[in-house]
């Protein structure tokens, strides 16, 4: 096995450019399109009640990055919403407010927790000027800031999961997930290619046995896919401060099950291929049909359609997603994971021997 792996590590450092280009287009694509999540936010701002100062409150509002306050009227705010220009509008009363939304989305609950937060403060600095001196209720405002008296921790009583859409997290899953199936399917199609020109004839005449090839090749399409996920992961980390909610280096343990299937499948469909060529046609319709099916290039929180929610049971990137989603997005512990990741290693197990099973059947 250390055979075919030190050969294959050769030809690779003699022409790395198609990993180095595969590398360079997931950061790009991932970075531009996760952008959106790092831009502010316009949130238009509209009040019936003619004692709110709308504009000092949106003063107050902006102290804050990546989202905008904006002054605006009632008709203008919903139609904004209505029509999807806008994801969210803020309806300010004296003491409480309304959000109008569409649909549930990260953005909703960040702007909730940041009104909420600012109608709170201001409700209890009222509430002390009333009763203390403002020196005594500075005092009290300091303290309360630096030790707070209570935490409230709130639970759905349904037990029902909410949408959680983070843009940028989504992008960088998805398009790495996607460009991965073209890393491993053309490290696969090695394997075809050896067959071909007999050079796995010749290596079996050697000390090598079948095991070793075999081995050799689907641990380094394993291991190529590995570094190039980890080094697209390190580069948004460690380079451009995506902190992974404080789960980065489980995310990289996570993705481990689907790369082994992602391997086993491309075998399984080296083995069904009559040629080269089918092989070289199949792949990127297959990674593109898996992207979209899967929910790379979109949640499949928000796909409605049974058809396509039925057909994204059967490919290996949904189960992928949703283990990079589940530790990193929503914070599930093991015992929730564990179901995503049992199916990856029973797609790994049966593609594998079917894969391997036929290849062997044909070239005998």
């Amino acid at each position: 096995m250390n055979t075919v792996l030190i050969g294959r590590f050769k030809q690779l450092r003699r022409s790395p450019w198609a990993v180095v280009m595969s590398l360079f287009l997931v950061i790009v694509f991932a970075y531009l399109m996760g952008k959106v999540d790092q831009t502010s936010t316009t949130i238009l701002v509209y009040s019936k009640d003619q004692q709110v100062n709308v504009t000092s409150l949106i003063h107050d509002l902006n102290q804050t990055q990546h989202l905008l306050f904006k002054e605006s009227n009632e008709n203008e705010a919903r139609d904004q919403v209505k029509e999807g220009k806008a994801e969210v509008a803020l309806e300010a009363g004296i003491n409480d407010f309304k959000l109008i939304l569409t649909s549930e989305t990260t953005l909703i609950e960040k702007v909730n927790q940041h009104v909420k937060a600012h109608y709170e403060q201001r409700i209890q600095t009222q509430s002390l000027a009333k009763q203390f001196t403002s020196k005594e209720a500075g005092m009290i405002n300091k303290k309360i800031e630096e030790a707070p008296i209570f935490k409230v921790n709130v639970e759905s009583m349904q037990k029902t999961e909410g949408i959680m859409l983070q843009e940028n997290m989504q992008a960088l899953f998805g398009f790495t997930l996607f460009f991965i199936i073209y890393t491993i399917g053309f490290s696969v199609l090695k394997i075809l290619q050896d067959r071909k020109i007999g050079v796995w004839d010749r290596l079996l005449i050697s000390r090598l046995s079948k095991v070793d090839l075999y081995t050799g090749n689907l641990v380094y399409s394993f291991l190529i896919a590995y570094v190039e996920v980890i080094v697209i992961f390190s580069t948004f980390h460690f380079g451009l401060g995506v902190d992974f909610n404080g789960r980065f280096v489980l995310s990289l343990l996570i993705v481990i099950p689907y790369l082994l299937a992602t391997v086993a499948l491309c075998m399984f469909l080296a083995g069904v291929v009559k040629s080269i060529a089918q092989y070289q046609v199949l792949i990127p319709l297959l990674a593109v049909s898996m992207a979209m099916i899967g929910g790379a290039y979109w949640p499949l929180e928000i796909v409605t359609s049974p058809v396509m929610l039925t057909l994204s049971k059967f490919v290996p990137l949904t189960y992928g997603m949703d283990l990079l989603k589940q530790v990193v997005v929503y914070d599930y512990a093991w015992q929730k994971i564990a179901y995503s990741s049992l199916l990856l290693c029973i797609i790994t197990v049966v593609l594998m021997a079917l894969g391997i099973n036929i290849l062997e059947k044909k070239h005998t």
